[in-house]
């Protein structure tokens, strides 16, 4: 008989999410694609989201800590240019073309990813490689270009829970923390 206790995990990862009318353009592209490269299954609109952490399975009583955690991480807001698609070979995935990713994002997944490996949490040990997955499972795809770039310009992240059901990946909302104007008067300081 084994004397391990078996504790509840939940899966999770902190992200941005787009606000509900960005999320249902994205899916209108995505859509447009499958339908004509007959390839791919497109992301649920209300999944479509940018990683900025994944953390995997955690145990769940440490939830509020990771609240804790993340509501000590002060960073700035930042804007995404979303240009078109581009082809993602290696792992099969359309997924949006952001114009540039800038620093602020950089800035925020390495200050949390600090902030939680000091308090002990296990962190993927890879290269950042921000992305906005649009469609799974697609075999070729010949990226496309917007002639009106979409402008998603970011406010806050979240830390999110995915379950799976019998209608795929679902995400609940754990956490919802704001991104930080820095005025002219603030970088003085």
């Amino acid at each position: 008989m084994s004397d391990i206790i078996r504790r509840e995990t939940a899966r999770l990862f902190f992200a941005i999410r787009p606000d509900s009318t960005i999320q249902a353009v994205l899916n209108r592209m995505a859509r447009k694609v499958v339908a004509s490269e007959q390839d791919g299954r497109c992301v649920k609109p209300e999944n479509i989201h940018l990683t900025v952490l994944f953390l995997g399975d955690v145990e769940s009583d440490r939830i509020d800590t990771l609240r804790e955690i993340a509501g000590s991480v002060v960073a700035q807001t930042f804007s995404l240019s979303i240009q078109g698609t581009l082809f993602w070979k290696k792992n099969r995935i359309v997924m949006a073309n952001v114009a540039h990713y800038p620093a602020a994002l950089f800035a925020l997944a390495g200050t949390l990813k600090t902030a939680l490996v000091a308090a002990g949490f296990t962190c993927e040990d890879r290269k950042y490689k921000p992305h906005i997955t649009l469609i799974r499972k697609a075999g070729a795809h010949l990226p496309m270009q917007l002639e009106n770039p979409i402008q998603w310009d970011v406010d806050d992240w979240l830390l999110l829970q995915s379950r799976l059901s019998s209608h795929g990946s679902c995400y609940s909302e754990l956490g919802r923390w704001p991104l930080h104007s820095i005025t002219e008067t603030d970088s003085q300081f």
